[in-house]
């Protein structure tokens, strides 16, 4: 299965969970569906999910950090902050939430400008309508079970009253299916469309030519990604400390050159290596 594949197949099983858990009144909490929904992730030939041990609730910069991409074109971050629909008005309960005295979505917004990633959220979703669907490929509601959108539009959300809902976030020309990380990331904020609206960060402000050394080294991805000399590891701190203060709960390595990404043709496809689970 191509990593395309499996982000449609997660996002319309989140989909369909959501709603099947609250007809059987059984909690099912983000913090659930994230650990379910990585650990598919983990499973996918050239992908690999590193858990930061020091990332506490206290401490936590974002739920995780997402790479997509390849050695052959570069590589995309994001710093992802999930938060699941509630059935009670189809709100995001706890959008303004609070850490350590600040505001969650300020602490995501300073993690990112650090280290260099695009800051946005992943809704976890079902809805009885869905009246936009913001992705060329094919119209499929159940894709919006993880519906990604940038910093800003949630920034906007909690700012104007009545908008902290899927009715409204789902409108945002800038809400996708988070397929769209894996087929699409370039499109985010070069063009003035409705496609790539300007509330998506510029390519270049999360764009990365190569994953982070340390990172390399403890993924371990040889040999679908070209190995640096594994010099230093430390099996306590498997990845660079770039905060002080603030970690991404997990780290997930997302090689996309199975997938048909923008352009791509079959003759661009190669064969990755099999997975490496760290935690």
């Amino acid at each position: 299965m191509r990593a395309d594949e499996l982000f449609e197949l997660l996002a319309s099983t989140t989909w369909r969970t959501i709603l099947r858990a609250n007809r059987n009144r059984i909690s099912f909490g983000e913090d659930a569906i994230t650990s379910i929904n990585l650990n598919a992730i983990a499973s996918l030939p050239g992908s690999v999910v590193v858990e930061d041990a020091r990332a506490d609730e206290a401490h936590k910069g974002c739920d995780f950090e997402m790479w997509t991409g390849s050695d052959h074109k570069g590589w995309y971050r994001y710093a992802v902050q999930a938060k699941k629909v509630s059935f009670n008005g189809w709100r995001y309960e706890k959008l303004k939430h609070v850490v350590r005295g600040r505001d969650q979505i300020d602490v995501l917004k300073d993690y990112a400008a650090t280290v260099r990633a695009a800051p946005i959220y992943c809704f976890y979703n079902f809805a009885p309508h869905v009246l936009t669907f913001n992705c060329k490929r094919d119209k499929d509601a159940t894709q919006l079970g993880c519906m990604v959108v940038p910093v800003g539009v949630v920034e906007d959300a909690i700012r104007m009253r009545g908008c902290r809902h899927f009715g409204w976030l789902h409108m945002q020309p800038e809400a996708i299916p988070w397929r769209c990380l894996i087929t699409c990331p370039p499109l985010h904020g070069q063009h003035a469309s409705a496609y790539a609206p300007f509330r998506w960060p510029t390519r270049e402000s999360f764009y990365h030519d190569r994953l982070p050394e340390a990172l390399r080294a403890t993924a371990d991805l040889a040999p679908g990604i070209e190995m640096a000399e594994r010099s230093g590891r430390d099996e306590q701190q498997p990845y660079s400390r770039e905060d002080e203060s603030f970690y991404p709960r997990w780290r997930v390595v997302v090689d996309t050159g199975e997938a048909p990404l923008w352009g791509d043709g079959p003759d661009d496809r190669r064969e990755l290596p099999p997975r490496l689970r760290l935690g």
